[in-house]
């Protein structure tokens, strides 16, 4: 099994911002990607 991983703190305030990229990154996967999972603490 192949993936990565990552972790983003985002600041305060920038919540929109990041909402906007993950829209961006949800709506537009690289061919082979099966899936993303966003967990939000």
């Amino acid at each position: 099994m192949y993936g990565s991983v990552s972790r983003w703190r985002v600041n305060p305030g920038n919540g929109a911002e990041f909402e906007q990229l993950l829209a961006e990154l949800l709506g537009d996967r690289p061919p082979g990607a099966h899936a993303v999972h966003v967990y939000r603490a």
